[in-house]
């Protein structure tokens, strides 16, 4: 489209916007006008409803914020329509809708669809604003009034979609807009993405599933945002009211960075706490970490309980009684209770889970009741004033027996008495433990100075003491809660019994004393009604891609689930710098990397960021305050447990290896501070980096240190050793990275060769393993598979370019990039072979060091001696190789013996080797036929796996069935059976969990027979393709139907 008809639309749109403009201004001013005569109409009300409407005045501020962010075009029976898309509802002249709330039902449908689906929306035009003005639009969705839906489409239109969907799904479609907006310039406070917002945030912020969501994601992928924008939707679509919601952050740095997000979808009236204020109460003293371990551990709810349980004295009644009876004298009357019926009474209520005052009452009123049954009905007639009596004639035994005491001075004594935390933590808390928490108490109890640890624990004993329970929210936000302690979660699931929670964070982040193995293991201490769903996501949007790939490996060393991120960002030069300074230096070059970062312009902001006890953070301060002025709050300097969830444009890392270095959670808050930039990351240190962490430049030195690995049976290696992969390679030991072997999720079968893939191409002889780096995103891919440091795999990779020049095989792909192979490893070199990108491989476990010295994998050996009682076994035994990995015995076809996982290795790479079919085949006609069966079985609600040599797995009524689809008119018996051999081999050298194996063809087999001999002899289906229908033994499955022979 040409500049002219592009402005043209652009002026169109301008009047839209400027109309939308001076209706949302008449709302305004009607509200104005309404809150002024009402403020005025009576001295009692106007105070209460002045506040009332200047809060809905108050939402019509868009705080320089563009109204209208999108138009949609309808096609509806009752005609075509248009609408805009934008922060507010607004209403035109005449009372209709003109703009809706991006949050409403409407919207958010009109925002889903897709344009490869059949719907209403015919044109969604995404608009560009600067304030009121519309300088650009984006066409995201087009389509023809009278366009076949995706029920009518052809397999081209199939294919169409299909990859739409992907792109989308993994978020790689260009975005114009996106992209502008992450490169914006950084101010301190968080923007909302109303106008960015993408379908896979969308459909989180507008969850709408009882009970808890949790949301897994790394650094940039837009947690907090989606966050923050379900609560404006939960309000804006009638599921609570602003004061039912409650906000909680990490910190005040966070709650005030994203302060202004809510007053810009207009919801206001919601209440935000840093989780150190979920307890109210004054903190001003500080724990040791061992201390807030213990304290902020789940058990501490458990010395709590039996500390209050210590309170009662059983049988201390014994002293008031006369003989074995409790006498006292009302009103000339003798009453009495046996010793024996107070000792049942005592034990029915002590046996409660009341509250202890609730426990003491009732224990009252029982011994009052039984009194009463000895008083005459003359007497009786008195009433309260008669139970009063008897009620104070029996405070001696009921106070002896349960002491009134308030939750401070219990906790007093528990902390200062060394016999009462014996007791109260006998059993339950170590006797180290014990004397960790041990300490002095202050002269009077109003003077003790609580941490915010004792905090929680002081509101676990009020409630077990007197039952009073905080306010109540009926949804609860909660913002990097990967860091919550036990007993933090647990206070959140008393604010919030209904369990309906968003919980947002990433484990990899994990900075705190306890670490949480996983999300189940975190939500068991919530009290969730409901239960809860994890949804995770796995684009990152803000962090370049180098910084991104570099942050990895320690992300791998804070969590085992670390998975290997997506970036939409493309690399870029200068994203990182790594400078190694002398001592005496390392302020001032603080100082001059601050100033040639601001010195780039476009208003910048830099956050300096230094271990929390580091002696430079304030030289750095001061040294900032002193030195060139800039702009003011542009320049931060800040400590690494303070930045969660923040973002800055440049970040200046300083001496990172104290940072991981600093105690439990040290790698997590690492990885949190390499990720908090979204254009660059300095990392500037005077002593040697962590492993997880590697200057591609720097030289690699050799020094004696422990064995890192450890042995097949888990136990760490303690030999010593000089090798830079940390690896001593003495008997025993077979270099395993982690303590028991992991299977890792979404991991490859085989190593597919893409098309076009030239086999007979060779590198250059000039080419040297010396010449070539190793990129960040390599050493990212390798940590992660294989649970490395940065400098493990940075060491490994090197060792394998050297192999692998000499030894591998190579190929080049038809964009020019560059194979290397041998057994099932892979390295993937840049077009000019001077650097490896990227690192592949089908083992789950060893890495090519020890593969290569004859070390056996734990996969294929682990489940021999599984204990089933801690995991769950659909069969009596289940046998894991060797990635790619045995599939359970099906019954049709017959699988053959036990996998051989050097047969199978083999194998794989003699099909991988042999086939090359992406080159043979006709494509025009293998994509129609491939998406006519991958469309037809997502219609049977089937999720296909597309694999990367072309087969197809899928699971259908409880079965699984591994297809293979042959385009070619070749359809005789020899070609079927020969595809078919081939075929079993594939599931068997990849483990395919596959029930049954199908060949898929164009047209019907040349002989009759051919069909039911494949079936019969090797347990092989087959189907065609006649019309719009299939035929064959197996086609029932694609409907999603069981064949005759799966039924019986």
């Amino acid at each position: 489209m040409g500049s002219n008809a592009r402005q043209r639309i652009i002026e169109q749109e301008q009047t839209a916007v400027d109309r939308a403009h001076r209706c949302l201004e008449r709302q305004r001013g009607q509200t104005t006008r309404l809150a002024t005569a009402d403020a005025a109409a009576s001295a009692k009300d106007s105070v209460a409803q002045h506040e009332e409407y200047a809060r809905w005045v108050a939402q019509y501020e868009l705080g320089g914020q563009q109204l209208v962010v999108q138009r949609v075009d309808l096609q509806e029976e009752s005609g075509d329509e248009t609408f805009y898309v934008g922060r507010r509802s607004v209403r035109d002249e005449d009372g209709n809708v003109f703009v809706v709330k991006w949050s409403s039902p409407a919207a958010v449908r009109w925002r889903r669809e897709r344009g490869t689906e059949k719907g209403a929306v015919t044109l969604r035009r995404r608009l560009r604003c600067h304030g009121e003005r519309v300088v650009d639009y984006h066409d995201e969705l087009v389509r023809k009034a009278d366009e076949p839906s995706s029920e009518q489409a052809s397999p081209a239109q199939v294919a169409v979609a299909i990859r739409a969907r992907k792109e989308q799904e993994a978020g790689t479609a260009q975005d114009p807009f996106l992209l502008r907006e992450l490169d914006r310039s950084r101010d301190g406070l968080m923007r909302d993405i109303v106008e960015t917002i993408h379908r896979d945030q969308l459909d989180l912020v507008c969850h709408d599933r009882p009970g808890a969501l949790v949301v897994q994601g790394g650094p940039g992928t837009g947690k907090t945002a989606i966050g923050l924008h379900r609560v404006t939707w939960l309000l804006d679509n009638d599921h609570f009211t602003p004061g039912q919601i409650l906000v909680v952050g990490p910190s005040q740095y966070f709650l005030d960075y994203v302060s202004e997000v809510l007053p810009s979808l207009g919801t206001r009236g919601v209440t935000s706490l840093r989780v150190d204020d979920l307890c109210p109460g004054r903190s001003g003293g500080h724990d040791t970490a061992e201390q807030h371990r213990i304290k902020s551990d789940a058990r501490m709810a458990g010395v709590l309980r039996q500390a209050v349980r210590q309170t009662v004295r059983a049988g201390a009644w014994s002293k008031f009684l006369d003989g074995d009876q409790l006498r006292i004298r009302v009103d000339e009357s003798p009453l009495a209770v046996a010793e024996a019926d107070i000792e049942r009474i005592f034990d029915e209520v002590l046996e409660s889970d009341a509250p202890l005052n609730t426990r003491r009452q009732r224990f009252t009123d029982l011994l009052v009741d039984r009194m009463l049954d000895q008083v005459s009905y003359r007497h009786r007639r008195q009433g309260q004033a008669l139970r009063r009596r008897i009620t104070s004639s029996l405070a001696g035994p009921v106070n002896a027996t349960w002491p009134r005491i308030s939750e401070n001075r219990l906790y007093r004594r528990l902390l200062g008495d060394a016999q009462v935390l014996g007791q109260a933590s006998e059993g339950v808390l170590t006797a180290e433990e014990q004397s960790a928490l041990y300490r002095l108490t202050a002269a009077q109890t109003g003077q003790e100075s609580w941490t915010s640890a004792d905090l929680l624990c002081l509101e676990e004993l009020r409630i077990l003491l007197t039952g009073d329970t905080p306010d109540r929210y009926r949804h609860i936000v909660v913002d990097e809660a990967q860091n919550l302690t036990p007993m933090q979660l647990r206070a959140l699931a008393r604010r919030c019994p209904s369990g309906s929670l968003t919980i947002l964070g990433d484990l990899a982040q994990s900075t705190g004393t306890h670490s949480h193995t996983d999300w189940a293991a975190l939500t068991d201490h919530l009290e969730l009604p409901d239960g809860w769903e994890l949804q995770e996501l796995t684009l990152g949007y803000r962090i370049p891609s180098q910084v991104m790939h570099t942050a990895v490996p320690a992300a791998v060393a804070a969590s085992e689930l670390t998975t290997f991120p997506e970036t939409l960002r493309e690399p870029r030069d200068g994203e990182l710098t790594m400078a190694r300074l002398a001592p005496e230096d390392l302020i001032d070059g603080v100082r001059e990397r601050a100033t040639e970062l601001l010195a780039k312009g476009g208003e910048r902001s830099v956050a300096v960021i230094a271990d929390d006890a580091s002696p430079h953070l304030k030289s750095i301060t001061d040294a900032l305050a002193t030195g060139p002025a800039p702009a003011e709050g542009t320049v931060r300097a800040l400590a690494a447990s303070d930045v969660s969830g923040l973002e800055f444009d440049h970040v200046i890392l300083v001496e990172p290896r104290q940072i991981s270095d600093a105690g439990p959670g040290g790698h997590g808050r690492l990885y949190v501070a390499l990720t908090r930039c979204t254009q660059t990351l300095t990392v500037l240190h005077t002593g040697s980096l962590p492993d997880t962490l590697v200057d591609p430049f720097a030289p690699v030195t050799d020094h004696e240190r422990t064995c890192t690995r450890h042995h097949a049976d888990g136990q760490r290696c303690r030999n010593r050793t000089s090798s830079p992969d940390g690896w001593c390679r003495q008997p025993g030991c077979g270099g395993y990275r982690t303590r028991r072997a992991r299977r890792p999720e979404g991991q490859q079968t085989v190593l597919g060769s893409p098309a076009g893939l030239d086999t007979g191409a060779r590198l250059e002889p000039s080419v040297r393993a010396a010449t070539i780096t190793v990129s960040a995103a390599a050493r990212a891919r390798f940590a992660v598979r294989h649970r490395a440091t940065a400098r493990e795999a940075e060491v490994e990779i090197r060792a394998m370019l050297g192999d692998f020049l000499t030894e591998g095989r190579q190929a080049r792909r038809t964009d020019g990039y560059w194979h290397l192979e041998r057994d099932g490893y892979r390295l993937v070199l840049d077009r000019s072979a001077a650097s490896v990108v990227d690192y592949q491989t089908v083992h789950a476990e060893r890495s090519w060091a020890q593969h290569r010295a004859g070390i056996d994998s734990r996969i294929s050996q682990r489940t021999r001696h599984n204990d089933t009682t801690t995991r769950h076994r659909d069969t009596a035994t289940e046998r894991i190789e060797e990635q790619p990995m045995s599939a359970p015995t099906p019954p049709v076809p017959p699988q053959p013996g036990p996998q051989d996982p050097t047969a199978a290795e083999h194998l794989r790479l003699f099909l991988a080797g042999t086939a090359q079919r992406e080159e043979a085949r006709d494509q025009s006609v293998y994509g129609f036929l491939r998406h006519s069966l991958i469309a037809d079985l997502y219609r049977a609600g089937s999720r296909p796996d597309d694999q990367e040599n072309g087969d197809v797995l899928c699971h259908l009524s409880g079965l699984s069935v591994l297809y293979r689809v042959l385009p070619e008119e070749d359809t005789g018996y020899e070609r079927l059976r020969r595809e078919a051999l081939e075929l079993l081999e594939a599931r068997w050298a990849r483990g395919a969990e596959a029930d049954r194996v199908c060949l898929v063809l164009p047209a019907p087999p040349e002989e009759d027979w051919s069909a039911p001999a494949l079936l019969g002899a090797l347990g092989v289906s087959v189907i065609w393709r006649e019309a719009d229908t299939w035929r064959g033994e197996n086609a029932a499955l694609i409907a999603g139907e069981r064949t005759h022979a799966d039924r019986a």
